[in-house]
């Protein structure tokens, strides 16, 4: 009616835009290997997971995971708008890198060593190996010994595995020092140098097959003992009683 009365007012509804994030592109490393992510387009950033970051709190991390990760980024402008990003960090692990099993070796004895997943091998040290730029040097040891092998993947990753070679040392091998005992007396004998044992003759001995018989002969008699290394080396020694 002619008694109404219309008033307006109007209200501005500002928009602000939303920060239009980048992580970077992503990036593959060496297992045990550095990256620096690098993410744009915000004014504050934070980055999760926490794990093989030195720091969430920047744009540029420092990234190591020990494996294969997708990082995002939440990140905020002048506006306060938030966004976030990704970027993912894939780990080239050792899974096929490997030196080879520990070898064990009879006295002058040798072995072939045969490492694996790799394009190139530096082996070190060099004591006892027929050649240490190669996956199968022969190894002729002359005492228990590590060899640690350094092998560069298809990838171009470097990765460090060992094996040990243990030695047999007919050295070590022993009967025990010559003994001697009044008639119809006893000693036990007591022999050293490996896991199983074998007297011969057998004639006054408790039991032939252990490292520490007790001996009563009747007469002056020379034992020999057999010995049988857990790799199947052997070796004898003799005592007299």
């Amino acid at each position: 009616s002619g008694d109404d009365c219309i008033v307006t007012d109007q209200v501005t509804i500002s928009v602000n835009p939303t920060p239009e994030i980048n992580a970077g592109g992503d990036q593959t490393i060496c297992f045990g290997e550095m990256v620096e992510l690098e993410a744009s387009g915000g004014v504050t950033y934070q980055w999760s997971p926490v794990q093989g970051l030195d720091y969430v709190f920047t744009s540029s991390p420092e990234a190591s995971p020990e494996e294969t990760t997708l990082y995002t980024v939440t990140s905020q402008n002048e506006f306060g708008c938030e966004s976030t990003a990704q970027v993912l960090v894939e780990v080239l692990t050792y899974e096929d890198i490997d030196a080879g099993n520990d070898v064990f070796l009879c006295e002058e004895a040798s072995a072939t060593l045969n490492a694996t997943g790799g394009v190139s091998y530096n082996w070190s040290p060099a004591t006892g190996l027929s050649a240490t730029d190669i996956p199968n040097p022969v190894v002729t040891p002359t005492e228990n010994i590590t060899y640690y092998v350094d092998i560069v993947d298809a990838n171009g990753c470097s990765f460090t595995d060992s094996l040990s070679v243990y030695f047999f040392e007919e050295d070590l091998v022993d009967a025990g020092p010559d003994v001697a005992i009044c008639g119809g007396g006893a000693v036990s004998l007591s022999a050293t140098g490996g896991n199983t044992y074998e007297w011969t003759p057998t004639d006054g001995l408790s039991d032939p097959n252990i490292a520490n018989p007790t001996a009563n002969p009747s007469e002056t008699t020379t034992y020999t003992v057999n010995i049988t290394s857990g790799n199947d080396c052997t070796a004898s020694d003799t005592i007299t009683v």
